[in-house]
């Protein structure tokens, strides 16, 4: 069993069918794309390439930084690549769009699509659309959002939830991110979220902002009367 192992090996990675321990390997997650993307291509045959890239697919998921909407499907938990998880839950909302994506790109590529996709951003969008009919309306939005990216500034750059929707909002191609926090304690929230802080996230440091008196003076002008010192505005 897999306790038996683990008692005398804590080095060895176990994975069985059973989604009662980590790594369950389901074939639920390999078929029912595999099939989606053959199908949307009109595919010949289902070849060596194509099955290559839906396992392909499945191990950059499970590399991946884990965001928002797939920490809720593992019931909050935000896993990250390692021994306890090697490949992603049969009910990862991620699927859907990331492997039939490969598969039909690996069917036009080695020529047995009879149907190539033409628009893939808009593929994905209706992949996404199955599990969420939304996602493929806000798809025009996003895609005018992304031709021309902000810098956004995030205040309460120390919080993990504003560190989440910074770092969504950095790799959905929307912008550069900038941090406002205390630069040791965003890096150490980054690595308690099991998150990458990426050189093209700004942070500033408020401790050594040169308009740290003026919003301190601003802040203790309003707050004084209801019991606040100054200290408590900086």
């Amino acid at each position: 069993t897999p306790e038996d192992i683990a008692s005398v090996r804590d080095d060895a990675i176990i994975a069985t069918g059973r989604s009662d321990y980590p790594n369950q390997i389901n074939n639920v997650l390999g078929f029912p794309f595999l099939f989606r993307g053959a199908l949307d291509v009109q595919a010949s045959t289902i070849n060596d390439a194509m099955m290559i890239a839906a396992a392909h697919a499945l191990a950059e998921l499970a590399r991946a930084e884990v965001p928002d909407q797939v920490a809720a499907a593992y019931h909050g938990r935000r896993t990250t690549f390692g021994s306890e998880y090697i490949i992603p839950a049969p009910f990862d909302p991620r699927l859907i769009s990331h492997v039939p994506l490969a598969v039909a790109k690996a069917a036009m590529d080695s020529g047995v699509a009879r149907r190539p996709i033409a628009d893939i951003e808009a593929y994905t969008a209706r992949l996404e659309g199955r599990l969420d009919p939304i996602a493929g309306w806000l798809q025009s939005t996003f895609s005018d959002v992304r031709a021309d990216p902000k810098r956004v500034v995030f205040a309460e750059g120390e919080e993990p939830a504003v560190i989440r929707a910074a770092h969504a909002y950095f790799t959905q191609g929307f912008g550069q991110p900038v941090l406002l926090g205390t630069t040791d304690t965003v890096r150490e929230q980054f690595q308690a979220l099991g998150m990458t802080l990426r050189p093209d996230y700004e942070l500033i440091d408020i401790r050594n902002s040169r308009y740290m008196d003026e919003f301190t003076d601003y802040l203790y002008a309003r707050l004084q009367r209801r019991g606040y010192l100054r200290r408590d505005c900086q």
